[in-house]
C-alpha cells in the first residue's frame, strides 16, 4: 500500500509519499539509536576528562581562574520589543535596547529552584543579576569554550544557600575548585570534540522531532479514517 497522506497548511496543500508507517518506525528508532551511541561517547570523553592523569591537570579555585560577578538586574518594564537578548535566572527572559556584554558567556544561575544550572550566552546580550558570569577573557590559559563544558560537569550544590529561596553567591563558587588539563591546546582539542559532539546531538534532536511530528500525523489521519489507502 501507498498512503497518501493530505495537509492543509496556510491554504496550501502538502502531499507526503510514504511507503508505511513502519518505515517511519524504523528511521525513528536508527536516530535514536544514533542519539544514545553519541551521548553515551560524550559521556565517556567528560568522565577521562575528570580522571585525566594527576601530572597533565591542574586544580584551581574557581575564583582564581576567572572574573565572577552578577551583572546589573533591569526590570521586566524595561524590555522592548526588539533588540538583543537578556538572559536571567532560566535562560532569555525578554529583549531590550542595549547590551552589557559583547561577548558570548557562560553564566550560572544564581535565584530559584534552578539555582547552579550552566548555561551558554550569545554575543551581544544583556546579563542580569540573577545570573552569575563566569568571565574568562583576560585569562590566556584557559580555552573558553573548554570552560564552558567544565563548568557544565561541575556539581555546585555545596555552594547554594537557602531552603525557601535558594540563591548562589560569589564568596563560595570562587572557592570552588576544578581540576583541568595544563595545556591549553589540550583543552581547546577536547572543546572542539564536545562541540561537534553536541552539534551533531542537536541535528538529530532535530531529526527525532520531526519524525515524531510525521509519525502523530500519520497516526491521526490512520485512526480516523481520513486518508486514502490505494492499492499499487
Amino acid at each position: 500500500f501507498t498512503i497518501y497522506i493530505s495537509f492543509f497548511l496556510r491554504h496550501l496543500n502538502f502531499w507526503i509519499d510514504i511507503s508505511s508507517l513502519s518505515t517511519v518506525e524504523e528511521d525513528n528508532r536508527k536516530l535514536e539509536e544514533e542519539y544514545k551511541y553519541l551521548k553515551g561517547e560524550i559521556a565517556t570523553i567528560e568522565k577521562q576528562i575528570i580522571n585525566l592523569e594527576h601530572k597533565r591537570q591542574r586544580i584551581e579555585k574557581l575564583g582564581a581562574i576567572a572574573e565572577i560577578y552578577q551583572p546589573i538586574t533591569i526590570s521586566q518594564e524595561s524590555f522592548t520589543s526588539d533588540g538583543y537578548f537578556v538572559y536571567g535566572a532560566n535562560g532569555i527572559v525578554g529583549k531590550y535596547d542595549k547590551y552589557n556584554h559583547e561577548k558570548w558567556q557562560a553564566i550560572i544561575t544564581c535565584r530559584g529552584s534552578t539555582c547552579g544550572t550552566v548555561n551558554k550566552t550569545i554575543e551581544r546580550c544583556w546579563i542580569t543579576g540573577n545570573a552569575m558570569v563566569m568571565n574568562v577573557d583576560s585569562n590566556r590559559s584557559i580555552d573558553k569554550l573548554f570552560f564552558y563544558f567544565l563548568l557544565v560537569k561541575q556539581d555546585f550544590s555545596n555552594c547554594i544557600t537557602g531552603s525557601g529561596q535558594p540563591q548562589l553567591v560569589r564568596a563560595p563558587l570562587a572557592e570552588y575548585e576544578v581540576r583541568f588539563p595544563k595545556e591549553k591546546k589540550e583543552q581547546t582539542a577536547i572543546a572542539k570534540v564536545l562541540s561537534d559532539m553536541d552539534a551533531e546531538i542537536n541535528l538529530l534532536e532535530q531529526k527525532l522531532e520531526k519524525y515524531k511530528q510525521i509519525k502523530q500525523g500519520m497516526m491521526q489521519v490512520l485512526l480516523t479514517g481520513k486518508i486514502r489507502l490505494l492499492r499499487n
